[in-house]
């Protein structure tokens, strides 16, 4: 029974998440009168239908009593874990660039074009800066990670959603490193029982690919 109550949350979670940025794509491209602005505004979809998205479950939280923050772990933490893993995520992002000069310019090539046409468009910086480690870890490694550790070993929950937060990132570059990273995030907020550590991890890691663009 548990499992299928985690099972249910689960696809709830991520159909409203998903149904809600169709919703305002589809709203934003009537009042646009053009199709194509799902893909030339897509930062800016994405932030308001996740906005969205976190004030819907919020209400939902608080009309059956509990609170989002409950919900999704965001619990005080030590601010020593936030330091060390804040740095954890500096160190990862630098591992990461590493291993990319590595590869095969054929293999990293659709990634680079992705990476430049995403930090193109409008409040790029402030979506990966602020939004995706806010928003990205409390849906992932608070509300559903949460709703599969009722059921199942924490780390096989983690690694579940970590392969859902790869397919989420869609090129298969990113695929292979978000999927790492989020099993990294899932397990500092599985060791410290908050997500406040795994978003400092998250931010740092996307403030470090920043200022790596800037150098």
């Amino acid at each position: 029974m548990k499992a299928l109550r985690a099972v249910g949350g689960l696809i709830a979670l991520f159909t409203g998440y998903i149904g809600i940025a169709v919703v305002i794509g589809s709203l934003w491209s009537l009042a646009a009168w053009n199709i194509d602005i799902v893909d030339e505004r897509g930062l800016e979809i994405q932030t308001v239908s996740g906005i969205l998205f976190l004030v819907l479950v919020a209400l939902f939280y608080k009309i059956k009593g509990s609170s989002l923050p409950e919900a999704a772990s965001i619990r005080k933490a030590q601010l020593s874990d936030i330091g060390k893993y804040a740095l954890c995520g500096i160190v990862l992002n630098l591992l990461l660039v590493a291993v990319l000069n590595l590869l095969p310019s054929d293999i990293t090539a659709d990634y680079a074009s992705n990476v430049s046409r995403e930090l193109e468009r409008s409040m790029a910086f402030i979506i990966i800066l602020f939004y995706a480690p806010v928003l990205e870890e409390i849906l992932f490694r608070g509300l559903a990670l949460n709703l599969l550790k009722a059921c199942m070993n924490p780390y096989a929950a983690a690694a579940i959603l970590s392969l859902l937060f790869g397919l989420m990132h869609g090129d298969p570059v990113w695929f292979a490193y978000a999927s790492v990273m989020g099993m990294v995030f899932s397990y500092i907020a599985i060791r410290t029982d908050s997500i406040l550590p795994s978003m400092s991890a998250h931010f740092a890691f996307n403030a470090t690919s920043v200022v790596i663009l800037f150098l």
